[in-house]
């Protein structure tokens, strides 16, 4: 015998035997006692949405005879691997809670590949995480897995450490029912937790707003009672008109942000798609950013690999975009660095590369930086950042033309790339 908790000793074939499970006799159902738990639940998840899952677990032990019960989730790993974790666990084995398994070393993993509910005895012989937990020991695990809208979101499971009890088809066909219960539970949490998050990022927005406007209005009004004083200098009247217009022409840009989120939100954003020569549209962006370029001491320069036919979007719409693009890039930006706009052909899209050697973006903030509200980049530099809203329209207009983006970043120091992409028009070529 290996005394090593971590070492498997029997094959998968050794401890699965869902065959032999519904081999087994089945004993009678109690539909009625079956209905009325179910309405309770149901009435806890309008009551009680909390409580639900810890109230499913007793009632999975109840029902089944079972000694501990628990509910384990799918997580993606940065790497594309699925870990499996435990969220919710009733019995001797809760305070396991919180543990994670690789999906391919776990029952949960397995019952999840084959979708289909599976009982397992004495697992620990081949799966090293659970010959780790020590006692009690799993006699007999039985697994089903649940999901919502097509997306499998994890396992419900039941298990016996009393050699004596043994799990029949009845047990499977009541844990699947319930099953169904763990993935409404999980849903209704879900939605809560992105409702509350969606009203702490309005109050943010809402300080934000006051912020921005607060600030450029205060400078107007400074520069107004000073001309209406007489206390500018002839010779510095230039810059007063200067800074006046760049702040009436920031606040400006940041009212036509909030408008189109407005109309994104109530599906109201309208795009008249045409043929666009992107080559010409990106050599004209760049002309315009050459003064704005210099002042941050940041080269620009564009990489046109023609021939490049015609793209369909608005083009309006599409200087937008890549405008917000280009700028964040020459924004975050330190002095002597490079943005890089590249146009080409990727099969049947054009595709538009914004590259810079920037401050680059953390991992965590890179999943969500098309999320409204999301001022990851600010918490790097201490700069202000706007709304963090700008990526969001960014988004939304790329996908009304039919288009495509993502961003990538090795880390932070390393840059940042955005590269998005947008149907091709056959029939016409942009001038060499």
């Amino acid at each position: 015998m290996n005394d090593d908790p971590g070492v498997s000793v029997a094959s998968l074939d050794d401890v699965l035997i869902t065959r032999e499970l519904f081999g087994r006799p089945a004993r009678q159902s109690d539909f009625g006692v079956e209905s009325a738990a179910l309405q309770r639940l149901v009435q806890l998840l309008a009551d009680d949405p909390d409580a639900l899952l810890q109230r499913l677990l007793t009632l999975a032990r109840e029902s089944c005879d079972a000694d501990s019960s628990g509910v384990t989730l799918i997580e993606h790993g940065d790497d594309g691997s699925d870990v499996l974790r435990w969220v919710a666990v009733s019995g001797p084995l809760s305070r396991h809670v919180g543990r994670t398994t690789p999906r391919d070393r776990s029952g949960c993993g397995i019952c999840l590949d084959r979708a289909s509910p599976q009982l397992f005895v004495n697992p620990a012989r081949h799966f090293p995480d659970l010959a780790a937990l020590g006692p009690p020991a799993i006699h007999e695990a039985l697994v089903v897995e649940f999901h919502h809208a097509g997306e499998q979101l994890g396992t419900l499971w039941v298990v016996a450490h009393r050699p004596e009890r043994h799990f029949d088809p009845e047990d499977a066909r009541i844990l699947s029912n319930l099953a169904g219960f763990s993935a409404a539970a999980l849903r209704v949490q879900r939605l809560r937790v992105q409702a509350e998050a969606a009203n702490q990022a309005k109050d943010r927005l809402l300080v934000r707003i006051s912020h921005e406007l607060r600030q450029p209005l205060h400078t107007l009004l400074g520069w107004i009672d000073m001309l209406r004083k007489g206390a500018v200098d002839s010779d510095k009247l230039s810059a007063a008109y200067e800074a006046m217009d760049q702040t009436a022409r920031s606040q400006d840009a940041l009212l036509s942000q909030l408008l189109d989120l407005s109309r994104i939100r109530g599906g109201a954003l309208r795009v008249d798609l045409q043929p666009v020569d992107v080559c010409a549209l990106v050599e004209s962006l760049i002309e315009s950013l050459v003064p704005l370029s210099k002042r941050h001491e940041v080269t620009v320069k564009c990489d046109l690999e023609r021939p490049v036919r015609f793209a369909i979007a608005d083009e309006q719409r599409l200087r937008q975009i890549l405008s917000n693009l280009v700028l964040n890039a020459i924004k975050f930006t330190p002095q002597s660095g490079h943005v890089t706009i590249t146009v080409r052909e990727v099969e049947d899209r054009v595709e538009v590369v914004v590259r810079d050697t920037g401050v680059g973006v953390a991992p965590e903030f890179l999943r969500s930086m098309f999320e409204p509200f999301q001022q990851g980049i600010h918490t790097v530099t201490g700069r202000e950042q706007g709304l963090g809203i700008g990526l969001t329209i960014v988004r939304e207009l790329v996908e009304a033309c039919g288009g495509t983006i993502r961003a990538h970043s090795d880390g932070i120091g390393r840059g940042t790339t955005m590269a998005l992409q947008l149907p091709i028009c056959a029939d016409q070529l942009s001038a060499a």
